[in-house]
């Protein structure tokens, strides 16, 4: 999982309307940040989730773009299509000349530990290389990780120092590594400012829940620290959580209780005091239009 952000946005002025849509598809490519487009066309659109994979999909025509001329290679040259046929040949008798040396291993005895000496790195167990693959990535840092790394270290400096008086506002994850379903997620660093909108790409089981989960207090993490508003969640958990607003892939509503009784208990866990529950239970129902609706119940809700 790599954080990335998608800035400058892409924008089409109103009175561009004769421009055709095509055009503007295409152009967009070369305002994506060349991190982002390396780290989409290294993978398969079926390894993303089912909500991002259309995304993804669109993305990946930039990985033809050549933003230089902003064009495009649509053309497949003949060397790539006689390397597609050689391909083929080469899997095809690579599999002959297998099945060559399984019979002869079962026909001549005498050559079994040569050949099982020549085979053994191919039998080695797919969990193993598997682990051996995510430690040699956990060594290798890109470039932009440790420029962010850097810009949190200097912000956690502004946290413990006791000469600044305004601490930096925003999310910092400083350090965090977490462990999910036997994966290991190294050491993350990441700054989120105030009024930012973020978001996290990446492919399945690379963590993006995981890192949420940690963010939202519900998984705890192995080391690091969290902040939000320099409020550090591990010292001062009820005063962090109340900084977040989180919402689950599972809808979490009891349909059997009112509009007002849900809010209410929200309210509750948020920790508000008691007699500040009715009066923001009121403000958040008329924000969102529900004022008129606040006793009925959530099931009857469309």
């Amino acid at each position: 999982m790599v954080p990335l952000r998608l800035l400058p946005q892409f924008a089409v002025a109103h009175g561009a309307g004769q421009v055709q849509m095509f055009f503007f598809e295409r152009a967009a490519c070369c305002h994506l940040p060349s991190d982002f487009t390396l780290y989409t066309c290294q993978y398969n659109s079926s390894e993303y989730p089912d909500e991002q994979r259309q995304y993804m999909e669109l993305v990946k025509v930039c990985c033809r773009a050549n933003c230089k001329r902003c064009s495009f290679v649509t053309s497949e040259s003949a060397f790539s299509s006689q390397s597609y046929f050689w391909d083929i040949a080469l899997m095809f008798l690579s599999g002959i000349l297998y099945l060559t040396l399984v019979i002869t291993w079962e026909r001549r005895p005498e050559t079994l530990n040569c050949i099982r000496n020549l085979l053994q790195p191919l039998h080695t167990p797919h969990v193993a290389r598997v682990k051996r693959h995510v430690a040699i990535q956990a060594n290798v840092r890109h470039p932009t990780i440790l420029a962010e790394q850097k810009h949190v270290e200097a912000i956690i400096d502004q946290f413990r120092s006791p000469e600044v008086t305004v601490k930096p506002g925003g999310l910092v994850l400083n350090g965090i590594s977490l462990t999910e379903r036997g994966q290991y997620f190294p050491a993350m660093y990441l700054y989120v400012a105030p009024g930012e909108v973020f978001g996290i790409v990446g492919r399945l089981h690379s963590g993006r829940s995981t890192v949420l989960k940690a963010i939202a207090g519900i998984k705890q993490v192995q080391s690091g620290d969290i902040y939000i508003n320099a409020i550090d969640l591990k010292n001062k958990r009820a005063e962090y959580l109340k900084q977040i607003g989180y919402c689950p892939q599972t809808n979490p509503i009891i349909s059997n209780l009112t509009v007002r009784e849900m809010l209410t208990l929200l309210a509750r866990l948020k920790g508000l005091h008691p007699q500040e529950v009715d009066e923001e239970v009121t403000y958040v129902a008329e924000t969102v239009g529900l004022l008129r609706l606040q006793q009925r119940t959530v099931s009857k809700l469309q």
